[in-house]
């Protein structure tokens, strides 16, 4: 038997994605084990993949939560529960999976109900069981002290005390059995009443940017963005998507060409490669020691918890030991809270999870900006993009 294992790793291992995936029909193995194998991927190696997964006649085994791939190509999706640690099952793809995992919430939600009923019945009887034994045990206590002891009376206390060890049994079973139910999923609205007021300037203007390193990565690249607008870039690996971004930034000079940002704008950028991020400290430190945000504790934690990062151990940990998709949503909530005007988001929902996913995005829809995304995720581009640019058209090699 052959196995071939893809994983999501380091930025040389990205470089190495295509050749590895290529393999996969050169090998032709049993069974394949993907983990995260469209994150870093253009969309022609998503496309390649989606291709070859539907071909394949082996057992595959994905681990990922880009949402097209997983409508276009699974049997079966296993969750593993942040709640229960237990892996629930649904049939088909995403899309089916949202609408069943509705109804198993709420037949959930009805069975625990139904438990937490007959719970309260046994307690209630067992009480009242206890009570009579007391009882039972006080008068039987009287009679023998008259030496009227009745062997009915004691075969009645006998079975009473036996009914409430039974009743007893039973709460603790149903105790130890007692359903999980699945917190519904956040309905969040991030505060952008601060934002609303932007100026209607607000806007950005790329004039005929170029930019070379060893050979061209695009020229001419020209566009404008308004107030409310989101922008999709796209463009196949080594088109210069992440190239544009620092342009945008400032953080690179283009060889030709000019980016104007007018409405007195403050710029947010999510980094893909979260390079400027301080490991060394926690995310409310994060927080509370940017001079860019003027927010109490009370209100970084509450918007933690809007962003999916609920234990208050992980907000007081370094960076360095939290999960990848905690660090962006950790880097997410801080330029949210500094009241970025205009946000730059370099694959945003990479390593993020299916309901951040969604509460995320529903929040980016509300947003009264500018959104401009790098993305190679074609159901957040489906969502979200007014507007959408491929790099490939501006001379990219």
């Amino acid at each position: 038997m052959t196995y071939l294992n893809v994983r999501s790793s380091s930025s040389a291992a990205m470089r190495r994605r295509k050749p590895l995936l290529c393999a996969l029909s050169i090998l032709k193995p049993d069974f394949i084990l993907l983990d995260e194998p469209t994150n870093h991927l253009d969309n022609i190696g998503i496309e390649w993949l989606e291709s070859f997964l539907k071909r394949y006649t082996g057992a595959a085994v994905t681990v990922t939560h880009d949402r097209s791939l997983i409508n276009a190509v699974s049997d079966i999706i296993s969750e593993l529960s942040p709640h229960t640690k237990k892996f629930a099952h649904f049939k088909g793809g995403y899309k089916h999976y949202l609408e069943e995992e509705s109804k198993r919430r709420l037949r959930l939600i009805e069975e625990r109900r139904f438990q937490d009923k007959e719970l309260k019945k046994l307690k209630s009887k067992t009480a009242q069981a206890q009570s009579r034994v007391k009882a039972r045990i006080v008068r039987s206590g009287s009679d023998r002290d008259k030496l009227s002891y009745n062997n009915k009376e004691q075969r009645a206390q006998k079975g009473i005390t036996g009914l409430v060890n039974q009743m007893s049994d039973k709460v603790e079973q149903l105790n130890d059995n007692l359903v999980e139910v699945i917190p519904e999923r956040l309905q969040v609205s991030f505060d952008f009443d601060g934002l609303s007021a932007f100026s209607s300037l607000l806007g950005i203007t790329v004039v005929e940017v170029s930019k070379s390193y060893q050979k061209q990565i695009f020229a001419n690249v020209s566009f404008t963005v308004a107030k409310g607008e989101r922008l999709i870039i796209q463009g196949p690996n080594g088109s210069g998507k992440n190239t544009l971004n620092r342009i945008l930034m400032g953080l690179t000079e283009p060889d030709h060409g000019s980016v104007s940002i007018s409405g007195n704008a403050v710029v947010g950028y999510l980094d893909q490669e979260q390079e400027n991020l301080p490991l060394e400290k926690s995310p409310l430190q994060l927080i509370e020691e940017d001079t860019k945000i003027n927010a109490s504790r009370q209100t970084a934690i509450r918007n933690f918890c809007d962003f999916g990062i609920y234990k208050w151990h992980d907000l007081k940990t370094p960076q360095k030991n939290l999960s990848v998709g905690c660090r962006r949503k950790s880097q997410l909530c801080q330029i949210i809270m500094r009241k970025s005007s205009i946000l730059v988001l370099d694959e945003p929902t990479n390593h993020i999870d299916f309901p951040n996913l969604e509460v995320i995005e529903d929040a980016l829809l509300t947003f009264p900006g500018i959104i401009i995304a790098t993305t190679h995720d074609r159901y957040f581009t489906e969502k979200l993009a007014t507007r959408v640019i491929d790099l490939s058209n501006y001379g990219s090699k």
